[in-house]
């Protein structure tokens, strides 16, 4: 507890230390009322005005909701039960974050291959252009192209009839603020070829720019290319960056 000093009346040093202890060692709890007692009232730590530049802990707990800038927030995940062409994650706004951080594990379903494509904004006449590199097999290619009507997420993916699972995973890094050039990096692997084939890891490393850019982003369409080839167990997990 904290010793009040009073007028006229002599204290003690060990006393006072007390008031040290509080401030510069142990837990730093919050304090209240007029001896600065131990409180389970919240206060602030800094405000508008006053702001902590850094924080370093070990552990950190937020027994409410965050509100802030600079931090991951998950804004949905989605499993997929039962086979679907299409799925659209909607009442997003992407100028309320800097970007989206999209996982995603595509399961095909349709005998032979499919590909998974997203679009944004239910627009399917958008357009977009990207520069990619893939790699497969001790070897590598390039390629540059503009004027597309969707970004390929995960390139072809082949079904097994033979049982065994064949799937590709992508994680999308895309930039959502209007005024801006929206830009998406994808990184694939890609397991492209059925067992009669043998097995064949191709990965990919593609960039997209979105030729709009006045537009909120609202929603994202992902829509395989084959009907009913989005396959159960098929999942996309969407984190948002809250940034300046």
């Amino acid at each position: 507890m904290f010793n009040i000093f009073v007028n006229g009346t002599l204290a003690d040093a060990t006393q006072v230390m007390q008031n040290f202890y509080h401030v510069g060692q142990e837990d730093r709890l919050p304090m209240g009322g007029s001896s600065l007692d131990p409180t389970t009232s919240v206060f602030d730590l800094g405000e508008d005005n006053y702001i902590w530049q850094n924080t370093f802990c070990n552990t950190l707990y937020v027994y409410d909701s965050i509100s802030a800038s600079n931090v991951w927030i998950q804004q949905g995940s989605i499993e997929v039960t039962t086979p679907t062409d299409r799925i659209e994650i909607t009442g997003l706004n992407g100028d309320a974050s800097n970007a989206f951080l999209i996982d995603v594990i595509f399961r095909t379903s349709t005998t032979g291959s499919s590909q998974l494509n997203m679009y944004i904004n239910g627009d399917s006449s958008a357009s977009y252009s990207y520069y990619r590199t893939a790699f497969s097999s001790g070897t590598s290619a390039g390629g540059v192209l503009s004027g597309q009507s969707t970004m390929i997420v995960c390139n072809q993916t082949f079904f097994d009839s033979g049982g065994s699972d064949r799937l590709s995973t992508a994680r999308m890094k895309l930039s959502t603020k209007s005024g801006r050039t929206r830009i998406a990096h994808i990184e694939e692997t890609n397991d492209i070829r059925p067992s009669v084939g043998g097995l064949d890891i191709k990965n990919y490393y593609t960039q997209y720019t979105w030729s709009n850019t006045t537009d909120t982003i609202t929603s994202l369409v992902f829509k395989s290319s084959v009907s009913n080839a989005i396959g159960s167990l098929t999942t996309i997990k969407l984190v948002v960056f809250n940034d300046i």
